[in-house]
């Protein structure tokens, strides 16, 4: 019992450290740009002064205190990091807090924040994280475009969300990214309610006939549709709720017995059923090649799905705008073979961090 309690208090004393790193790592980030600021300011009012003749006074005068006040909280604020900096390999194994984060690059300041606690530094490290995955993965993506001679604009960035919390999908947001994936519709019911109403969502797990109802209620689009008894369900649950719901057709065109998805020729059998059902917009494909180590071993899966669709576009006598290829190993070989749409999880948001159970 006496080891239990000390092993409770050690790990309070810990939480009670990393919560101090935080709210210290953010005020020095909200002091840094005050003091840079207030050194700007005080650096053109010199400027100005030599070239014009005496300083400003009244209400234009740049108060001098305020530059020196800022410098001596910001040396204060890093004498005190400079004490918690030796806990840190010990506090690093601990999750992050789970802090509010605001769009990058706004200034942190008093008068646009209720509580200068409302940011934490590791969250704002991470922030800093996605970003640089981002746009290293937008860099990566121009040059497999450059490569097979097309536009980056044609190919959609999906971020895939499965076991990303909440927070991280808003920070990913605040980046520009509006339309994400999620593979299960539980974690989808669980997430919604925490995120903006503004983001969209597509399923790109499998979908059973059980959760249709709350697909088409929580979805902009459903890539995973792989049988036709399915897509009568979606259909029947979007005819209920009036909406149309865009939907892709999931092809297992390596034929793999571990994994779901239309055998290509049993597509093209039942393709002119699915065209019938009108709440249903058939959008393109959609596949996921066996994995392999090797990117280029997805190059023939994906070169026979680009060859599927064109053979569907005869069958319904219209073009499918989109061929969702490729995710994070595999997704500059799908760019060359004619993705419009990558889904990409780990290259982006890094090594999952849990799973959000519904209760």
């Amino acid at each position: 019992m006496t080891q239990l309690v000390h092993e409770y208090r050690g790990a309070k004393q810990q939480q009670h450290r990393r919560r101090q790193i935080e709210d210290v790592q953010c005020l020095i980030h909200s002091f840094n740009k005050d003091a840079c600021t207030a050194g700007n300011i005080a650096e053109h009012t010199a400027t100005a002064t030599s070239e014009t003749g005496p300083p400003l006074r009244g209400r234009d005068a740049v108060p001098a205190s305020s530059t020196l006040s800022s410098m001596e909280r910001l040396r204060g604020l890093k004498t005190i990091w400079a004490g918690i900096m030796p806990a840190l390999p010990t506090i690093a194994s601990f999750p992050p807090a789970s802090r509010s984060l605001p769009p990058p690059g706004r200034c942190q300041d008093t008068a646009r924040q209720n509580s200068l606690f409302t940011t934490g530094g590791p969250r704002y490290v991470r922030s800093m994280d996605l970003e640089a995955n981002l746009n290293s993965l937008r860099e990566r993506i121009a040059r497999a475009c450059d490569r097979a001679g097309r536009d980056p604009a044609t190919v959609t960035l999906l971020p895939v969300t499965k076991g990303q919390p909440p927070e991280r999908i808003l920070e990913a947001a605040r980046l520009g990214l509006t339309t994400f994936g999620e593979s299960k519709v539980q974690e989808l019911k669980a997430k919604c309610p925490l995120c903006s109403n503004r983001l969209r969502w597509h399923m790109i797990g499998h979908l059973q006939t059980n959760k249709c109802r709350d697909a088409v209620q929580l979805c902009d689009a459903i890539q995973s549709v792989d049988s036709l008894h399915l897509a009568q369900e979606i259909h029947k649950r979007a005819e209920a709720a009036a909406k149309s719901m865009p939907i892709f057709l999931e092809v297992n065109v390596a034929g793999e017995a571990s994994k779901s998805g239309y055998r290509p020729d049993a597509l093209l059998a039942e393709l002119p059923a699915l065209n019938s059902l009108r709440r249903l917009e058939i959008q393109g494909l959609m596949t996921v090649p066996p994995w392999s180590t090797d990117p280029a071993r997805s190059r023939p899966f994906f070169a026979q799905l680009r060859e599927l669709k064109g053979r569907c576009e005869v069958i319904l006598d219209a073009p499918l705008p989109h061929l969702s290829l490729g995710m994070s190993d595999d997704f500059e070989v799908a760019i060359e073979e004619g993705s419009t749409l990558i889904r990409i999880g780990t290259l982006l948001f890094g090594p999952r961090q849990h799973t959000v159970q519904v209760t």
